[in-house]
């Protein structure tokens, strides 16, 4: 028998990856900024992460901007799709329940936090 998988909302991965991304980023940009800052350092030594800083020092700000977009878009897409995945994996949890484990629910029209004490005033 084939296992399904869980109920994991999918936009919580891509916030974990983007949210590392954008740490890296936003420290590699510090460096950068810390070392452009020290001007008592030699011009002709190539410091190690040339590349990427100065990569940073042309575009830094729009990956920084791009990298916060894309996570304020995921945390609305997490947001918005938590409720199904959570339901999805409830529905999983009951169908993996022994039958002997599971508990009949109840439905009446006068559920509710006060449904008990309505009932007691319509009837004394």
């Amino acid at each position: 028998m084939a296992k399904k998988k869980s109920g994991i909302n999918p936009f919580y991965v891509l916030l974990v990856l983007l949210g590392i991304a954008f740490t890296l980023t936003a420290c590699a940009y510090g460096v950068m900024a810390f070392k452009g800052a020290r001007a008592d350092a030699p011009a002709a030594v190539q410091p190690s992460g040339a590349a990427l800083l100065a990569y940073l020092d042309q575009h830094g700000a729009q990956l920084l901007g791009l990298e916060l977009a894309l996570l304020a878009l995921c945390t609305l897409g997490a947001i918005s799709t938590d409720r199904y995945w959570m339901r999805r994996a409830v529905e999983d949890f009951k169908c993996q329940l022994r039958p002997e484990d599971q508990r009949p629910e109840k439905k009446s029209k006068d559920a509710g936090p006060h449904s008990q004490a309505a009932s007691d005033s319509r009837s004394g």
